[in-house]
């Protein structure tokens, strides 16, 4: 396996692994992988990241990558696999429910030029129904697998 020589720590627990020859290189199975970890490939094709899904059996999911942003520009459902979200325009994002979203797993949501209305379609964020960010607000958020929680804003 051509696992490089280098991890980078990501918000929260999340680590970002890098490998040289894409899919040919992932791991069947590692002991040292978390679900939310990034595998990012530095190779010439296949996808540019990988995100871990599972850890029995592993799984990896490939998406944009921690720090690419999505951008929305009206309500929306945000994916675990955002990483970074962009809303451009004054809408509500409503959060899956938390036990469809991995433990641990962090996003960040960010208004710009605009105030944004966070809701989870279950389960509180902070203990409230909703978590509104002014414009320019930012606000990263987990699940412990029950509600929401703000890590910081």
């Amino acid at each position: 396996m051509a696992w490089l020589d280098f991890s980078q720590q990501l918000l929260g627990r999340n680590t970002l692994y890098g490998v040289t020859n894409g899919a040919a290189d992932l791991p069947s199975s590692a002991d040292f992988l978390n679900v939310g970890d990034y595998v990012q490939n530095l190779g010439a094709s296949g996808p540019a990241f990988w995100r871990v899904t599972s850890t029995s059996p592993l799984v990896f999911e490939p998406v944009a990558g921690p720090n690419t942003p999505t951008t929305v520009a009206g309500a929306s459902t945000i994916s675990p696999a955002a990483g970074l979200v962009l809303v451009t325009a004054a809408s509500t994002q409503t959060l899956p429910a938390p036990a469809n979203w991995p433990v641990g797993q962090p996003v960040t949501i960010k208004g710009v030029n605009a105030a944004v209305t966070i809701t989870p379609a279950s389960g509180t964020i902070d203990g409230a129904a909703t978590k509104v960010l002014g414009v320019y607000g930012v606000a990263t958020v987990t699940t412990d697998g029950t509600n929401y929680l703000i890590l910081s804003n």
